[in-house]
C-alpha cells in the first residue's frame, strides 16, 4: 500500500464510446464528448455504489444526461468523504436533481459544485446554496 505522500500514479484511460475514462486515486472523469452520437446512459447506480474511491476529491460527469434519477443515484454515495469537486455540468438534472443531491450528507468537504446547464431554476439552486453556503456553486445555463 502506497503512503498518503506519494504523489499520484499514472492516469489509466479507457475509451468507452466517444467517452473517457480516465482514473487517478483521487480524481475520476467520465464525460462524454460532443457532439456525437447517441451513447448508452451513464450507469449512475453503479458509479454511486463504488467503495473504493475512498481518497476521491475530484468526480466529473458532465454531458452524460443522468437526469435527475441519476442525480439521486450519485448523491446517495456515503464513501466519498473527502470531495471536494463535483462537476455535473449537462446532465438534464433540473430543480428535482439538485434538491436531491443538496441532501447528501456525506460530501462536508465540497467546495466547487458545477451543475450548470441543467435548466436549475431557483429552487434549485437555494437547495444548494443552502447545503454548501461557503461553495463555490454554478447552476446557470449557458449552452446554446
Amino acid at each position: 500500500m502506497q503512503s498518503a505522500r506519494t504523489p499520484p500514479g499514472p492516469t489509466l484511460p479507457l475509451s468507452i464510446y466517444h467517452s473517457t475514462l480516465s482514473v487517478q486515486r483521487e480524481r475520476v472523469q467520465l464525460a462524454r464528448t460532443l457532439p456525437g452520437p447517441t451513447l448508452p446512459l451513464l450507469p449512475a447506480g453503479a458509479i454511486s455504489k463504488n467503495t473504493t474511491w475512498i481518497n476521491l476529491t475530484t468526480l466529473i460527469l458532465q454531458n452524460n444526461s443522468i437526469g435527475a434519477e441519476g442525480a439521486s443515484e450519485i448523491s446517495k454515495n456515503t464513501t466519498w468523504t473527502n470531495l471536494t469537486t463535483l462537476i455535473l455540468q449537462n446532465n438534464s438534472i433540473q430543480d428535482q436533481g439538485a434538491s436531491i443531491i443538496s441532501k447528501n450528507t456525506t460530501w462536508t468537504n465540497l467546495t466547487t459544485l458545477h451543475l450548470s446547464d441543467n435548466s436549475i431554476g431557483d429552487q434549485g439552486a437555494s437547495a444548494l446554496r443552502a447545503r454548501w453556503p461557503r461553495a463555490t456553486i454554478s447552476t446557470e445555463d449557458q449552452l446554446h
